[in-house]
């Protein structure tokens, strides 16, 4: 009784991965968006795409 029962451990469980995989992705989206990822590296500046 203290726990809940099976579906609200279910719901907890669900809610909780959705929570971590939120907060993962928007952490991804922020380092992605930082300044140093927009500038082409000195070493690669020269390279040709293949």
């Amino acid at each position: 009784m203290e726990q809940g029962g099976i579906k609200e451990q279910m719901y907890a469980a669900r809610t909780g991965y959705r929570r971590e995989q939120d907060a993962l992705l928007q952490r991804l989206w922020q380092e992605n968006a930082a300044p140093r990822l927009r500038k082409k590296p000195e070493r690669m500046a020269g390279r040709q795409r293949p």
